[in-house]
């Protein structure tokens, strides 16, 4: 008789592919496609940018990097204690960075051609519409599986 922990164990853990996401229109390539009438076609579309999704434990590491402790003083009382502030953007700008396969946002090559040096740099240089970094911010963060709490509650209700 299999356990009824089976169904759980490792091996049946679906792991997930690389996705692709047309990331910003202001880099595009020629494609060819067939219009209405059948006929081929020489088309401009935005570049698909390649990601993987990146796993918990190492998104805790680097939540880490964004928590901070702040003192807040009570002068009245004359004590002091302690807050963590967290950068949430910073955080999320990183998940991007380490999220993104290509272009390979620490290739010196490429940050020198946006006169540029390092990754978060270069992802601002290479998304100058502030629409669309918001939009690619939002698209990791559903594919790492951050959702909207109150999304899911209607989802259940449905």
């Amino acid at each position: 008789m299999p356990s009824s922990m089976q169904k759980f164990m490792k091996v049946n853990q679906k792991k997930e592919d690389n996705y692709f996401l047309p990331v910003t229109k202001t880099l595009t390539e020629e494609v060819e496609e067939r219009d209405k009438k059948g006929n081929i076609v020489k088309v401009q579309k935005p570049i698909l940018w390649e990601f993987k999704v990146l796993d918990s434990e190492y998104c805790e590491q680097i939540k880490k990097d964004y928590e901070k402790e702040v003192p807040i003083v009570d002068k009245k009382k004359g004590i002091t204690t302690y807050r963590t502030k967290f950068d949430g953007n910073g955080y999320l700008i990183r998940l991007a960075i380490e999220s993104c396969v290509m272009p390979n946002l620490r290739d010196i090559e490429l940050q020198n051609s946006y006169g540029v040096q390092g990754e978060e740099e270069l992802l601002y240089a290479m998304v100058p519409k502030p629409g669309e970094f918001s939009q690619l911010l939002v698209d990791i963060q559903q594919k790492l599986g951050f959702t909207d709490l109150y999304e899911d509650v209607a989802e259940a209700k449905n």
